[in-house]
């Protein structure tokens, strides 16, 4: 009896368990209720637009995305529209991570690292846009009465760029160089946000991030368009992929030309069809795996004398070809 007894208070027990989780249930659904009330609160009071607050709720909502979870997802960007800070990326890697089915804490991190990336773009660029070099080249460029609307595309430029994995140091060398009253003058303001996003995308910069800048400046002095600054990148691309030379000669040989005065356009139509711009640089060795390559043309060869001879016509006979050797020349 007393065994039945023990089973009975164990029922009794769990019952009590059961009815108890039944009745704290609806409260823990409410609690994340009012989370993501805040959360849509605070987008709204500071600035982001109803439209794109609906956009993302509504998305997460589809994918079955608990509130709380989206209002996890909702925080990063509210945080910076809280600084006056540009928070579309952030709210464009969340709509992103959703379309391709990423989980919630993942998206919420990788919101919360573009948060992060956010707020070191706005201590590099407070003091740089200050300078009288880059206030002179806004002026110039009719971005004076836009200051803050400009500002966002240069702190949304580097973010992005940052996320990418290029080192802040790297962009902080960068800037500086942009701000050189010799590059500054003849630069626009549209070139500065392309000029910093095109830095991953260049061949050299994982392991020649000194001449991807050096590119760079060379490309705005050499009057590239913003445009023209774009395309560099693919351009570079293609010329590498029909040469197989290293990318930092062929960065030199694109300096060259730009040196050279050689046009941007003439330039970019050189490197899209694959020819190798101002010959191979840093002793890479003349045709290297170079169809553009060629030699002198026929009979106009240094003719290095025939198998070495010392006769008097060894010089001139030689057919040129890559280096020039003779193979005709007389034997003394």
């Amino acid at each position: 009896m007393r065994s039945l007894y023990k089973y009975i208070a164990l029922g009794t027990a769990a019952l009590a368990v059961l009815l108890l989780s039944l009745a704290v249930s609806p409260a823990i659904a409410q609690d994340s209720g009012p989370s993501l009330k805040n959360a849509i609160e605070m987008a709204q009071k500071n600035g982001i637009p109803q439209q794109d607050i609906d956009n993302l709720v509504q998305r997460a909502q589809k994918r079955n995305i608990p509130d709380n979870q989206i209002a996890d997802m909702l925080q990063p960007a509210a945080k910076l529209a809280s600084q006056g800070l540009p928070y579309d990326l952030v709210m464009q890697k969340s709509l992103e991570g959703m379309a391709k089915g990423v989980q919630p804490s993942v998206i919420t991190k990788v919101e919360n690292e573009l948060q992060s990336n956010t707020l070191t773009a706005s201590e590099m660029i407070n003091e740089w846009i200050k300078q009288p070099s880059i206030q002179n080249m806004m002026t110039k460029s009719g971005e004076s009465g836009q200051g803050k609307a400009y500002k966002n595309k240069i702190l949304t430029s580097i973010t992005g760029v940052l996320f990418q994995g290029i080192p802040q140091k790297q962009l902080e060398h960068l800037l500086s160089d942009l701000s050189q009253s010799n590059v500054a003058t003849k630069m626009n303001a549209s070139q500065v946000p392309v000029a910093i996003r095109i830095l991953p995308d260049l061949t050299t910069s994982k392991n020649h991030p000194d001449v991807s800048r050096a590119l760079i400046v060379q490309a705005i002095k050499g009057h590239f368009t913003a445009d023209q600054i774009q395309q560099l990148p693919m351009a570079m691309e293609r010329a590498q992929q029909m040469n197989q030379l290293p990318a930092e000669a062929l960065a030199h040989g694109i300096g060259k030309q730009i040196n050279d005065g050689v046009p941007a356009m003439t330039i970019l139509q050189g490197l899209f069809e694959g020819h190798f711009p101002g010959g191979p640089s840093n002793g890479v060795p003349p045709g290297l795996n170079n169809p553009h390559s060629q030699g002198p043309p026929s009979g106009k060869g240094p003719g290095t004398g025939g198998n070495h001879g010392n006769g008097g016509n060894g010089n001139g006979a030689g057919n040129g070809h890559g280096g020039g050797h003779g193979n005709n020349g007389n034997h003394g």
